[in-house]
């Protein structure tokens, strides 16, 4: 799911977002992993030449920049315009960061120059800035992937005591499928832990997970969510959390 989430006046947009943010966010769409984005900078690298520049030499200005990469003497291509974005992956349970980095690339602002293209057009994918912007987000995207698969799956598990089952917030679109088999552990808050008491924004409550020796096994698996039944009785009322090491 996609929301924008809510963030003091007084941060930088590209700031880290507070734990108790993201851990809400994480309960409310019954989410392992928070990712944000934000856009740093997507200004012109040579705003003044660019402007001032006639149409006439705008133009003459792309063919010495085209002949120039073609005979391999590079000329000031005062078409560049900046892409910078962050993205940060947050684990949903702790509202701790998992992974965080900046993206910064460079490409040829090559419409027309009264043109009205607008970010993510179809037009706009076949500039040359916007050909860099893609390939540049697809790196994103495969190094969030790459950390993904290094995470272990855990999720909040609901306790259904009418029937004895249990229910999973996640499902098919998530790689569950009917059969599989999940560890279920008691989730227990570190009250003891005096160093971080949760009494700011900036400080969460850590926790544990305590193994009470039950298994899970997926019995109906849905879209985005499975049901299981578990290998021994359980309780009403505690906070448990299924799990794929």
């Amino acid at each position: 799911s996609y929301n924008l989430l809510p963030k003091d006046e007084t941060s930088a947009p590209e700031a880290a977002y507070s734990p108790l943010t993201i851990i809400a966010s994480a309960e409310k769409h019954k989410s392992q992993f928070i990712v944000s984005g934000s856009v740093i900078d997507m200004s012109m690298v040579y705003p003044e030449q660019y402007f001032n520049q006639s149409l006439p030499g705008k133009a003459l200005a792309s063919v010495k920049a085209g002949f120039g990469k073609l005979f391999g003497k590079e000329q000031v291509d005062h078409r560049l315009r900046n892409m910078s974005f962050r993205m940060t992956l947050y684990d949903g349970a702790s509202g701790a960061i998992v992974f965080d980095k900046v993206y910064t690339e460079k490409g040829t602002w090559d419409a027309e120059y009264r043109e009205a293209v607008g970010f993510g057009s179809p037009r706009f994918w076949h500039t040359g800035y916007g050909k860099a912007v893609d390939s540049l987000m697809n790196s994103a995207v495969v190094d969030l992937g790459k950390k993904l698969q290094c995470q272990p799956f855990m999720i909040n598990a609901e306790y259904l005591p009418d029937d004895g089952s249990v229910y999973i917030p996640a499902g098919v679109d998530q790689g569950i499928k009917v059969g599989d088999s999940l560890a279920l552990y008691f989730r227990k808050n570190l009250r003891g832990a005096t160093h971080n008491k949760a009494t700011s924004e900036k400080d969460v409550m850590p926790f544990s997970l305590e193994d009470i020796g039950v298994s899970l096994s997926i019995v109906q698996a849905y879209p985005s969510y499975s049901i299981a039944k578990p290998s021994a009785e359980l309780h009403s009322g505690l906070r448990y959390v299924a799990v794929s090491w």
